[in-house]
């Protein structure tokens, strides 16, 4: 839950708060795009509060369309697939690869 502190915090340091709410009783199945995805999202964002560091999280299939400017041979990457999207994942590696 977020805080008074957390508010202002984000106010004086950020444009836009975003928070995500999800209904007593919605469940979603550990194996969904949505649960793999959210999982991604708050990992970039605690990398980021750790270290300070630009971290972000990407869906495979939008990754290898988007061909990020920002990955260079010092970029960390962590891929995570879920059934139905190996292809591109191995897509998006193979695209950093080459970097």
């Amino acid at each position: 839950m977020i805080n008074e502190e957390d508010i202002e915090k984000a106010e004086n340091n950020f444009k836009a708060v975003l928070t995500l709410e999800i209904k007593d009783g919605i469940n979603i199945p550990d194996d969904s795009s949505a649960s793999i995805v959210s999982s991604g999202l708050m990992g970039a964002k605690y990398i980021s509060k750790l270290t300070g560091l630009f971290a972000c999280a990407e869906i495979s299939s939008e990754f290898l369309y988007e061909r990020p400017v920002f990955v260079d041979n010092q970029t960390l990457c962590i891929f995570v697939s879920q059934s139905g999207e190996t292809a591109d994942t191995l897509g998006a590696l193979d695209l950093v690869k080459e970097k």
